[in-house]
């Protein structure tokens, strides 16, 4: 949403969705909600971003199009067993 890649259409994106399935009826009963985090585009927060994320109790993720906080994050997620979608 910051950074040298700025881009709230992600963001817009994702709670268009979750307001979508949530409409529907959910996913097998339960709502999503959209947390918004920011890496600034930016690796070295971006790891700071997907720690804090994790502990809010986070169950997916949806990326936008920086790989290079990708390539840092990943990992970290995939091992808490998130999901994730680039």
């Amino acid at each position: 949403m910051s950074g040298p890649q700025p881009s709230i259409d992600m963001l817009r994106g994702a709670q268009l969705a979750a307001a979508q399935i949530d409409k529907r009826g959910a996913v097998e009963g339960t709502h999503i909600t959209v947390i918004r985090v920011d890496d600034r585009a930016n690796p070295t927060p971006g790891i700071k971003v997907a720690h804090t994320a994790l502990s809010r109790g986070i169950v997916g993720v949806i990326r936008r199009f920086n790989s290079s906080v990708g390539v840092k994050t990943l990992s970290i997620y995939r091992g808490a067993g998130i999901t994730c979608r680039w």
